[in-house]
């Protein structure tokens, strides 16, 4: 899959997507970096959902949902190199969530990054130290080696194959 959708169809799905409730606890921005932003394929399920959770935003969205929320959140957090936005307020919350999203998805030299800085961060306990841990994580999973962009197309795409995400 080499055609992706850029600013405008990431800040289509950001507005959908900011209707819901558990939608609005994953920092989320629009791209400042240039990025090609996520597969058709991805924003194709991620505006179904985000459709589907704005027509009852009180529900909660079943697990499969959350995961490509969070990795999308976190990738896209990656890709425009706004991870310290991303990961401010609850950071070790936040980094357990992308970790077990990255788990699911297949990216597994991503969460070796991010389970490595989780087991650092005690270690930074003031704030200077932890935008230091921050820039270190970014430009580790820079080169971490997972193709995300190509793991969350495949999660969501099977997913709707399997029947797991509507789209």
């Amino acid at each position: 899959m080499s055609y992706r959708y850029g600013r405008s169809r990431w800040a289509s799905a950001i507005s959908h997507l900011a209707r819901s409730r558990f939608i609005r606890e994953i920092p989320m921005s629009i791209p400042k970096q240039p990025w090609l932003g996520h597969y058709p394929i991805t924003v194709f399920v991620l505006e179904a959902l985000a459709k589907e959770l704005s027509d009852n935003p009180a529900s909660e969205p079943p697990r499969a949902e959350k995961v490509l929320f969070v990795a999308c959140a976190f990738w896209a957090a990656v890709a425009m190199e706004t991870l310290d936005d991303y990961l401010s307020g609850d950071m070790i919350d936040r980094l357990q969530s992308a970790r077990a999203a990255c788990v699911d998805i297949g990216a597994t030299a991503v969460a070796a990054v991010l389970q490595r800085h989780l087991d650092d961060l005690p270690r930074y306990a003031d704030e200077l130290s932890a935008k230091r841990l921050v820039a270190g994580m970014q430009t580790e999973l820079a080169r971490a080696g997972d193709d995300m962009d190509e793991l969350i197309a495949h999660y969501a795409a099977n997913g709707v194959r399997d029947g797991i995400l509507s789209g």
